[in-house]
């Protein structure tokens, strides 16, 4: 029998974090540390703000969300409700 497992928050915020940044043209050599330190934005916004399944959402989560922003281009901030 195959059992399968769900996705954590942390594992889907990952991929939407990397689909969001590849499609903003975030180059492939920074793309890796660049969703190391900006999954949780997504994850804060999957969890509409709360810990998302987290210990504690990081200190700096003001900060990364306008990196975030700054690095995908307005369309997806406008869209802000789109996860």
């Amino acid at each position: 029998m195959l059992l399968l497992m769900k996705p954590s928050v942390e594992e889907i915020a990952r991929v939407i974090c990397a689909g969001d940044l590849r499609e903003a043209g975030v180059p492939t050599d920074i793309l890796a540390d660049a969703v190391e330190r900006l999954w949780p934005v997504v994850a804060a916004r999957i969890g509409q703000g709360d810990s998302a399944g987290f210990a504690s959402l990081p200190t700096d989560l003001k900060q990364r969300e306008h990196e975030y922003a700054r690095l995908t281009g307005p369309k997806l901030e406008a869209e802000n409700n789109h996860f």
